[in-house]
């Protein structure tokens, strides 16, 4: 009699067990399902810098390719409904302009960029300086870049603004 009364008294354990197991699954999937998320978003922020960095990269190579004519890049309307240059004009930095504006508006929706011919020399020797930025909208708030390019078309929310800069050293062979 005494070993039914035991077996009686143990019956809900398995019950139990089997609860805290799946609770324990269920916290497990949740985190996995958060790691997945913040997985995805960090790939699709990696992926917009890399564009950037392309488009940044290819407007340096063709400044420096037409270095005698670098004041005529000079600009800060680049982005989606901007016209800047001309694609069939016969002068290479109104046609880069135009290409690049485009290229800008197909690897990066929504994006903006900056050419500004800088006032001195940040290396103190002769010549001019040229910094080109690209500016993208980011997924996840994060501090703000010192850069001012396209602020005011990032004003609701300047902690998702990205930006990728680089300057551009025309050398003064004359002097």
């Amino acid at each position: 009699m005494r070993h039914v009364a035991r077996a009686h008294r143990q019956q809900g354990a398995m019950m139990i067990e089997v609860l805290v197991s799946l609770v324990i699954s269920a916290i497990g999937l949740g985190a996995l399902i958060a790691l997945q998320s913040r997985s995805y978003s960090a790939e699709a922020e990696s992926y917009d810098r890399t564009q950037a960095l392309l488009v940044l990269e290819d407007m340096v190579q063709r400044i420096n390719g037409n270095r005698s004519r670098w004041a005529d890049y000079a600009s800060t309307a680049f982005g989606a409904e901007s016209e800047v240059g001309d694609c069939d004009s016969a002068l290479l930095a109104d046609k880069d302009l135009c290409e690049w504006n485009q290229l800008l508006v197909r690897l990066l929706p929504g994006a903006r960029a900056c050419i500004e011919t800088l006032a001195a020399s940040s290396t103190g020797l002769p010549g001019s300086e040229v910094r080109v930025t690209v500016v993208w909208r980011g997924t996840t708030p994060t501090a703000a870049p010192a850069s001012s390019c396209a602020e005011e078309d990032f004003e609701p929310n300047p902690a998702v603004r990205r930006a990728v800069g680089a300057v551009v050293r025309i050398g003064d062979l004359a002097g």
